[in-house]
């Protein structure tokens, strides 16, 4: 029994138990299966004990609080999970690219990104998954579904953390703050990227020229010039002027800001509205348009066009 042998191997990820009970367990992560459900929300999960522990919620007791913020919490996990972040510490690392989290879930979750097995295949675009809730989130693309609707404007997202980060724009909360100026964010991610403004970490290094930048959207940019690849292109071909002509000539740039500046220069109503940029932009598509009507002036009354 205690010998430490696993016969039984995930055939999935290749995970390890010493029980079938165990693997049988383990399966529903990839699978996606949730038998216990909650006769209160009808909140499932895949284990009884998982349901149990959430059967508190409904209860509102919360048992378990923070000894430095009192912040109170339904599970014990989870107060465990928060005061991590009081320390800092991520105890779960990565052995394979040593990313660090607080829970050992989540490093479980993240490992399957370096497997290269991914059997949830959609049967629309053959994208593959490493999980089966990703496959079914990424259907919803597909299906133009969105089952989250905003109870204020009834703007409907595919994903319930859109949906929350969508909710606070309708308030003044921004629950994550700026240690250093005070500024707050309505998305971790948002914070977490306005952090390295007030330090010299620069994560993102360029695998050509060892270049580092404080993101990705940085390097990405960056990249482009090792690969000469212009991705952006001008259609305006310069001036307002040769769209009245109805010439469309093509000038590549490297950097989408670069077009931006080049666009500036170039439109002679700099306000003119985005509907009627979009609308030329889709004309030009074609290196003649015989009965398209120049934009006036009167163009400049829609949407000022920002750069």
């Amino acid at each position: 029994m205690h010998t430490g042998e696993k016969p039984h191997a995930c055939e999935v990820c290749n995970k390890l138990f010493s029980q079938i009970s165990s693997l049988n367990r383990h399966r529903r992560i990839h699978t996606g299966d949730k038998p216990y459900a909650c006769d209160v929300c009808g909140k499932s999960f895949r284990q009884q004990y998982h349901l149990n522990k959430h059967r508190e919620i409904h209860s509102g007791e919360k048992p378990y609080s923070c000894n430095i913020c009192n912040k109170g919490y339904f599970l014990e996990s989870e107060l465990i999970s928060h005061q991590q972040t009081h320390t800092g510490i991520k105890p779960h690392v990565c052995d394979i690219c040593n990313k660090a989290f607080f829970q050992r879930l989540n490093l479980m979750k993240h490992r399957l990104i370096h497997s290269e097995n991914k059997p949830y295949i959609c049967e629309v675009c053959n994208k593959s998954f490493h999980q089966l809730n990703f496959l079914k989130k990424h259907r919803l693309i597909h299906s133009g579904e969105k089952p989250y609707v905003c109870e204020i404007c009834s703007r409907a997202f595919l994903q319930k953390h859109d949906l929350k980060s969508h909710c606070l724009t309708h308030t003044t909360e921004r629950p994550y703050t700026c240690n250093t100026c005070g500024r707050g964010f309505l998305q971790k991610r948002e914070l977490n990227s306005h952090l390295r403004t007030h330090s010299d970490e620069k994560p993102h290094i360029c695998e050509v020229c060892d270049k580092s930048f404080k993101d990705k959207s940085s390097l990405s940019r960056h990249l482009l010039t090792h690969t000469g690849e212009k991705p952006y292109i001008c259609t305006l071909c310069g001036s307002i002027n040769k769209i009245q002509q109805f010439y469309y000539l093509y000038t590549q740039y490297p950097v989408k800001v670069n077009l931006d500046v080049h666009l500036k220069e170039s439109l002679e109503f700099p306000a003119i509205s985005v509907c009627n940029l979009n609308r030329i932009v889709k004309k030009s598509k074609c290196n003649r348009v015989p009965n398209e009507r120049p934009p006036s002036k009167d163009d400049a009354q829609g949407t000022p066009l920002i750069f």
